[in-house]
């Protein structure tokens, strides 16, 4: 009897035992299977993933993959498509475009000079933008991804325009400062490269007056632009802003299918016939004969009112010889002026400058290496001055 109880307490504790250890594997099952999707879930808010695997043949992947990591590669690509879609109706469309250039900015007009003001608002409402103004330089990085994270679609070719003479100093420094955030910015968009060039006067800076790199993706590339090229120096004069445009309309690799964004930084209105090859009617008709959606954002720089319209500068001061040269140049003025010289390379770095202390005056150019230079000579104000090429052999 006892034997037949004892059989029936062991037989109870084993089921017991059973039905725990069943328990147990079930929660350790559970446990496991939730980790896997947390793990899942993980990987497919991984968006640098979804593209390295949209970018990846399905046959290699299932060549490489067990059938469980291949649910989860179809999964990644269905959630990326769903994405992809998303994102396409968070882009501009042009009718939110016209009315967002379609606001008047407010500006302080002590601040800026009227004729800047009224040469860039006619030309961006007739290309399809509107003028941006800043104060300073320290505004220009915030100023560009405003314009960019607000008006940028897919397809798109952006330029930077930059004036590079004297007054740019600061503001050409903060743009080359903000290129890889600019860059890195431009990577969320599909196809869209950046360019960037930069103008000072023809009259002025002759040959040098122009630079581009053309469109890329290499974010190299224009950083060299940026490091090799300086601002130069030239009197408050209007600049070659029209012949800026076409020529950076005409010079650029623009994909045909896609829109164009021109970006002009600068703190002057441009020269007028017959210093620039352009009126405003013709760099409008030009841009918009390019049969693409075309939009020209200028950010004014603050210029605290320099009047564009003075008309007293001299240019005839003086003349040197000879020409090409290999030692020495010799320097004539006509001006009664206190004068002095510069010797400027084609990125518009200063090789060599002093002072005129005399009407005729000999100056030793041996040491410069063989090539164009371009000569200023100049009054303390720059309102008077003299630019020509100097071709040393």
């Amino acid at each position: 009897m006892i034997d037949i109880l004892l059989l029936k307490h062991t037989t109870m504790i084993i089921k017991n035992i059973t039905i725990i250890s069943y328990v147990l594997f079930l929660i350790l099952f559970a446990a496991s299977c939730n980790q896997s999707s947390e793990e899942d879930s993980q990987n497919l808010s991984n968006i640098d993933e979804f593209e390295k695997i949209l970018s990846t043949p399905e046959q290699t992947i299932f060549e490489e993959t067990s059938t469980l990591e291949q649910e989860v590669v179809m999964e990644k690509k269905h959630t990326s498509s769903k994405l992809k879609k998303a994102e396409l109706s968070l882009r501009v469309s042009k009718s939110q475009l016209d009315s967002m250039n379609q606001i008047t900015p407010v500006y302080d007009s002590f601040k800026y000079d009227g004729i800047t003001v009224d040469y860039f608002s006619n030309l961006s409402s007739e290309l399809g933008g509107r003028p941006f103004y800043i104060e300073n330089a320290n505004q220009i990085n915030s100023t560009l991804m405003e314009i960019l994270s607000t008006r940028l679609n897919d397809q798109t070719d952006v330029v930077l325009l930059i004036d590079k003479t004297g007054s740019m100093d600061d503001d050409w420094e903060v743009v080359k400062n903000s290129l890889n955030e600019i860059m890195d910015f431009l990577k969320n968009y599909q196809s869209v490269r950046l360019g960037i060039a930069s103008y000072g006067d023809k009259n002025y800076h002759l040959d040098f007056w122009y630079h581009m790199e053309d469109l890329s993706y290499d974010i190299d590339k224009l950083q060299d632009f940026m490091d090799t090229y300086s601002t130069m120096g030239n009197p408050d004069t209007r600049e070659s802003v029209n012949d800026a445009i076409v020529k950076t309309v005409n010079s650029m690799s623009w994909n045909s299918r896609s829109n164009r964004i021109i970006i002009v930084i600068g703190d002057a209105p441009s020269q007028l016939p017959p210093l620039s090859d352009y009126s405003l009617k013709d760099v409008i008709k030009i841009c918009q004969a390019q049969n693409v959606l075309f939009n020209l954002y200028p950010v004014i720089i603050s210029s605290f009112r320099i009047d564009f319209n003075e008309a007293s500068v001299q240019t005839d001061i003086a003349k040197f010889y000879p020409n090409p040269a290999i030692n020495n140049i010799t320097i004539e003025t006509t001006s009664f002026d206190a004068l002095a010289y510069e010797i400027v390379n084609l990125t518009g770095k200063i090789i060599q400058k002093g002072a005129l202390n005399s009407k005729v005056e000999t100056v030793d150019i041996s040491q410069l290496p063989s090539g164009t230079y371009l000569l200023h000579v100049f009054n303390e104000n720059l309102t008077n001055y003299y630019t020509d090429k100097i071709i040393k052999n």
